[in-house]
Parts: structure tokens; C-alpha cells; sequence
């Protein structure tokens, strides 16, 4: 079963520390393990998110999901009080960044 974990905070909270070593911890349960990091470090103390997805089996197609956009629109609104709603999206990306034990490199190279 695909379990996805979203971890919020504002910059130097620790966000991109925990679900790097969570993602590593699962790597190493054998887990197929992707995170992605979503952080605009151009302001000091803005939010910083990570989203974690993990499963027995290989995740083969990460998608934005409602839940996940909705999530970023809710914690963007509640920092900056934009009052973005989805149709304000235009466009959106769902990525990989695979850890894989014993590989060095980068990660575009898998």
C-alpha cells in the first residue's frame, strides 16, 4: 500500500532533515522510497515542505494529488494570506528523487 507523509514547517525547523532520514530509514527497510522537496530559501523564514511517499512495490507513476495541492494552497494562504485558490495553478510537478543505497552520483543518471 502507497503511504505519502507531507511534513511542513518554515526554514531551519529540521523539514528537509527528517524526511531525508525518514526516506533513508525506509530505503534501508527496503522500502521503495521518493521525496520531494519544496522550499524558497530567496525568503529568509518561509515555509519549507517535504513530501514523502513510500510502498513495498515500485512507485511508478507520482502524481499531484487534490489533497497534496490543496495542502500547499492552505499553507501558502495561511503564511501569506494570498487567497490562492486551484484555478490560480499553472502548473504543477510531481517528481522523484530516488534513494538508492550504494549509488553515487546524480540522481538524474538512474
Amino acid at each position: 500500500m502507497t503511504t505519502r507523509i507531507a511534513l511542513d514547517g518554515v526554514g531551519g525547523q529540521g523539514v528537509r532533515l527528517i524526511a531525508g532520514v525518514m526516506g533513508a530509514l525506509l530505503a534501508r527497510m527496503g522500502k521503495q522510497v521518493t521525496v520531494l522537496f519544496d522550499y524558497d530559501s530567496s525568503v529568509r523564514g518561509s515555509m519549507s515542505d517535504a513530501f514523502l511517499i513510500f510502498d513495498d512495490e515500485p512507485i511508478l507513476n507520482p502524481v499531484v494529488e487534490e489533497a497534496d495541492r490543496n495542502y500547499v494552497l492552505d499553507s501558502l494562504n495561511a503564511t501569506f494570506d494570498l487567497g490562492l485558490v486551484p484555478e490560480d495553478i499553472a502548473g504543477a510537478y510531481a517528481g522523484l528523487r530516488p534513494l538508492v543505497q550504494g549509488r553515487a552520483g546524480s540522481t538524474a543518471d538512474l
